[in-house]
């Protein structure tokens, strides 16, 4: 599980691009970025199951996001609505997420490679 994991550093898939664009010229367009949310997740697993996190990233790939930890990404989404509307159908009533907007010059990190360059692409709205 930690090997998916530690492999799944993500961005608009080929899969999911056309769907990400439209969204994002809107946003450049008018000469705004959308905000950015940290997201986090607990998959609450009952003993001895082991949960797949495919679903949770197929959603988190509705949206630009990067991986900053195995369970925290950074998602450009028009709001925290669109994001949690997006995780719902893949989480339990027993799992836990939270959703924060993050703010430009308000942070701290050492995350995984490329983060700095994801940020640049993508500044906080």
């Amino acid at each position: 599980l930690y090997t998916l994991q530690t492999q799944r550093i993500s961005h608009c898939s080929d899969s999911t691009l056309d769907a990400c664009l439209p969204t994002l010229r809107q946003s450049l367009k008018r000469g705004q970025y959308m905000p950015i949310y940290v997201v986090t997740y607990d998959l609450i697993a009952k003993k001895g199951e082991v949960r797949d996190y495919q679903p949770v990233w197929d959603a988190l790939d509705n949206y630009p996001n990067f991986q900053v930890l195995y369970s925290v990404f950074l998602v450009d989404a028009p709001s925290d609505a669109h994001v949690e509307a997006a995780l719902e159908p893949s989480l339990r009533k027993t799992d836990r997420y939270l959703i924060d907007r993050f703010r430009k010059g308000e942070r701290r990190y050492r995350a995984m490679k490329g983060i700095n360059d994801w940020l640049a692409a993508h500044p906080p709205g």
